[in-house]
């Protein structure tokens, strides 16, 4: 981790960057999940296009309009490229496997909590487990989202999400 920079995002290119990035990592390889919190609105290029974008306004509207927001990034200085964020959510490129960046975003969040002595949970993905378990963390419940399914029925009740202790 000690060749890349860990800073905080404070102007409007940093949120699209970070956004290029999020869409990268959650589309490679594709999680359905994904389109829960950031919708495209039909099949065509031009509507991923405008999801896309949409996202990129979202993103920085809800960032600047919120003085609690925090977007911390590791960026790697030979080449400027965003190699992972945390704000409420941490994600890497697949290419940083093993590069320890997960570990530094992870650990400032830490570092925060301890400061202001909150308490912290995550809920990860598959592929994030790893990290959490690095840090301490421990699995409480499973939460299955199937957004491809229509109308999915658990436990006689129509829902989209469910979840087991």
């Amino acid at each position: 981790m000690s060749n890349y920079i860990l800073k905080e995002a404070t102007t409007q290119t940093e949120p699209n960057q970070i956004v290029d990035l999020a869409w990268k990592a959650w589309h490679e390889p594709y999680l359905p999940s994904f389109q829960l919190f950031h919708p495209v609105f039909g099949a065509t290029e031009a509507d991923v296009a405008a999801g896309f974008q949409a996202d990129k306004e979202r993103a920085w509207s809800s960032h600047s309009n919120n003085p609690a927001s925090h977007w911390i990034v590791v960026v790697d200085p030979a080449t400027d490229e965003f190699m992972g964020a945390v704000q409420w959510l941490i994600f890497t490129g697949r290419h940083s496997g093993s590069r320890g960046i997960g570990t530094s975003l992870m650990q400032w969040g830490i570092d925060q909590a301890d400061k202001l002595g909150l308490e912290v949970f995550i809920e990860a993905s598959e592929a994030g487990k790893p990290l959490y378990y690095k840090f301490g963390m421990i699995n409480l419940m499973k939460i299955e989202i199937c957004p491809e399914k229509k109308n999915p029925v658990i436990n006689g009740r129509s829902s989209c999400t469910s979840c087991f202790p």
